[in-house]
């Protein structure tokens, strides 16, 4: 994950994002991981943190 999170960062910086939009980016990214985890293993990861 923290590999994936280099590469939004580094494109963040090379398109000169502002902060907001850094932060809807990463938060929409985190959003799509989570339903793709779900879509094909049926696992939620909100649960694994309970």
């Amino acid at each position: 994950m923290s590999a994936l999170m280099d590469k939004i960062y580094d494109f963040q910086c090379e398109e000169g994002m502002q902060r907001q939009d850094k932060m809807k980016m990463v938060q929409k990214a985190g959003e799509d991981i989570r339903q793709f985890v779900k879509t094909y293993t049926n696992i939620d990861t909100h649960d694994l943190y309970k």
